[in-house]
């Protein structure tokens, strides 16, 4: 059985995870809202271009 100290620091490690996803998912959203979607759009190749990924075919281009 666990003690009563040990107990909270549990409990106390649980609501800093759901505050810390709230908040962020709270900051994502605001941000992405501010830049619109041809700024995230942006983002995201600016990121993928950092990493190396090379993105996938275009499917546009092959429908003839």
């Amino acid at each position: 059985m666990k003690s009563s100290q040990s107990l909270n620091k549990d409990v106390m490690f649980a609501i800093g995870i759901a505050l810390g996803t709230a908040a962020g998912f709270v900051v994502g959203s605001v941000v992405a809202f501010r830049i619109g979607d041809g700024g995230v759009e942006a983002a995201r190749k600016f990121v993928q271009r950092v990493l190396g990924r090379k993105p996938g075919p275009r499917f546009e281009y092959l429908l003839q």
